[in-house]
């Protein structure tokens, strides 16, 4: 994430320059992607689960891995501060999305801790030059671009991508970046609109009838993502409530990634939003984070509906088979806590095991009833996911390690 910079078109331009010229190495050539599967970059440190939704879904600050193999960030400007809940959050938002519309987003999430990676920086920054981080990085964007090349390959289809981050500013309310700075937003909408091309939706800006005119409305009118968020109890800015930060308050206003994956200059088939949440109320308890993520996922179906032409999946396709109940999904700890045992008429094909960090621990392919042994794990509660076929929402169950 960027805070306000006098020569961000400046840095923006430095930043997609060096993209092209480092490269960003599709993962396309690795794997035929199934709606509903989740997979992992080289390590497990960068986790995408495909879906079937024109929306995409990333976390990129709050990994709990250190691993040895990679040394902390030293270089200059090198940040290291985590967002803290932003994974939890963001998987709180995917179920969310899910359970209402039977769609799944498009999935992102890295595994490392800050201080390890920036995935939302340019390349030298974001590795300090090591070579596991920055096979690290080309995974969680080269995911990222999959994600978008499945939207775009829907003819006609746009969609988009929303990043979620964590501010500790003072002023309790979302910043949604769309590469605007502060002062930009503080101009009247007649000279907004002569910004268009240089905002992260582009591309939906010159789906509009009335083209760049429709920038004031998209990011601050009654319809923005900000307004009908401000309008469910969560104040935004930009919105029709807030429209523009006051020259005083700080504000971000979207980073690399958003960037680097929006359609700045019509580059792409995704829009992309940097959303900058805060902690009081809305991350900091479990019982927060599913509020919110309810109350996001309705207001991001709202405006998928409105300016994608995306309709909720009212059932899974014909041949999808659909997820047993539950409670027909036993899974058990051995006595000795070295093991898993799934109970039978399960159905999963997939089981991924997690801390309540959110980092992956373990992970198996499933052909029946089976018993599943753990590597060396902490005593501790754990989330066991399951996984059925494509489509098919996945379950969550909760464990506990002796």
């Amino acid at each position: 994430m960027f805070p306000q910079l006098p020569s961000l078109r400046l840095l923006q331009r430095c930043a997609l320059g060096m993209a092209a010229l480092l490269g960003v190495a599709s993962t396309a050539a690795r794997a035929q992607y199934v709606a509903g599967r989740t997979y992992f970059g080289q390590n497990n440190y960068v986790e995408y689960r495909a879906g079937n939704a024109p929306l995409l879904l990333a976390a990129p600050h709050d990994g709990a891995l250190r691993p040895a193999a990679l040394p902390d960030r030293t270089c200059p400007d090198a940040t290291s501060v985590t967002d803290a809940n932003t994974q939890a959050l963001v998987r709180a938002l995917d179920s969310a999305f899910t359970r209402r519309y039977a769609c799944q987003a498009h999935l992102v999430v890295s595994h490392l801790a800050r201080v390890k990676l920036d995935p939302n920086r340019p390349l030298p920054e974001a590795s300090c030059g090591n070579a596991l981080a920055t096979q690290a990085w080309r995974e969680y964007h080269g995911f990222l671009d999959d994600a978008a090349a499945q939207v775009g390959a829907v003819v006609g289809r746009r969609g988009l991508f929303l990043e979620l981050h964590g501010h500790g500013h003072a002023i309790a309310r979302i910043e949604l970046g769309y590469l605007l700075t502060a002062s930009e937003l503080r101009r009247p909408d007649a000279q907004v609109l002569a910004l268009a091309d240089s905002t992260s939706i582009w591309g939906l800006v010159t789906a509009q009838p009335s083209g760049r005119a429709a920038l004031p409305g998209l990011v601050r009118g009654p319809s923005a993502l900000g307004t009908l968020l401000a309008a469910r109890g969560y104040p935004a800015v930009p919105s029709q409530q807030d429209p523009a930060p006051q020259s005083a308050d700080p504000y971000f206003n979207g980073g690399y990634s958003t960037f680097r994956h929006g359609s700045y200059r019509n580059a792409g088939p995704v829009d992309a939003i940097q959303a900058e949440t805060h902690a009081p109320g809305l991350r900091n308890s479990a019982t927060n984070r599913r509020r919110f993520a309810d109350t996001l996922a309705v207001a991001l179906g709202t405006y998928l509906r409105m300016y994608y032409g995306w309709q909720p999946c009212r059932a899974l396709p014909t041949g999808v088979a659909q997820p047993e109940p539950a409670s027909a999904c036993a899974v058990q700890v051995d006595a000795a806590g070295r093991a898993l045992v799934l109970g039978p008429g399960c159905g999963a094909k997939r089981l991924l095991l997690y801390d309540l960090r959110g980092a992956l621990r373990f992970q198996a392919d499933l052909r029946g009833d089976e018993r599943l042994p753990l590597p060396p794990l902490a005593p501790g509660l754990y989330v066991v996911r399951l996984e059925w076929l494509q489509q098919a929402p996945s379950r969550a169950i909760k464990i506990m390690l002796p």
